[in-house]
Formats: C-alpha cells, structure tokens, sequence
C-alpha cells in the first residue's frame, strides 16, 4: 500500500500549517511511527490515527505531540516529550500529529483551534 501524504491546515485561517504530514492509520505503521527515524525536518510529521496516546521508546530525538479530536479540533499539546517517555494518554483524542520538538510553538499551534488534512495527490504512477 502506498504512503499517503497530507497538509494540515488551520481551518479558520486556511493557513497551511504542516506541508507534508505521512499517514500512519494501519497496525503496522502505527506500531512503527517514527521509531528508527534519526530526526525530523522543520514542517514535517506523522499522523496517526485513530490513536488517543503515545510513547517515545526506542526514539532518538524528543518530539511535540497534537492530540486531535474526531472533528480535528485540538485538544491537548504535549511539548518535548524526551525519548524513553510513556505521557498519560488524551483520553478524547482520536489521532495525534508528532513533529519535531520545538514545532508546535515555532507554528503557533493554539489548543481549541479546528484543523483539518488535506491529501496531497502525486501525479505519478
């Protein structure tokens, strides 16, 4: 099955937040996330759904976390969680965005805000 990639976007403003966001929505690839990844790029991340909590074993690098709620709204932003970490999960939450540490405030991420994603369609075969 091919990787699907979308853009996260901020819907009262239409403001493209994220420019490539990598779908992680079966077993596999939720059990994976970012796991054997050595860093993340500025504007990069990982969606994964449905999901309601993480961990960071076996990571290499501290990550921000947006735990989002059926309808896309944000309900919790969990910032720097080190490598080695089980946070409490976000008992509401339906699927999490991860990133690179330090990304959440660098974009202004604002708890109570609507997002949504939009898939991003290669033209080639």
């Amino acid at each position: 099955m091919a990787k699907r990639t979308f853009r996260f976007i901020e819907v009262k403003t239409q403001r493209t937040v994220l420019q490539s966001v990598e779908e992680c929505s079966t077993i596999r690839a939720r059990a994976i996330g970012l796991l054997g990844r050595v860093n993340m790029k500025q504007g990069e991340a990982v969606w994964i759904h449905p999901c309601s909590g993480i961990h960071t074993l076996g990571m290499r690098f501290a990550i921000d976390v947006l735990f989002l709620d059926r309808s896309g709204k944000l309900i919790k932003i969990a910032n720097s969680i080190p490598p080695w970490r089980i946070p409490l999960p976000c008992i509401n939450a339906k699927s999490v965005v991860e990133m690179k540490a330090g990304e959440a405030d660098r974009l202004r991420l604002s708890q109570g805000e609507q997002y949504k994603f939009e898939e991003i369609v290669s033209s080639k075969p």
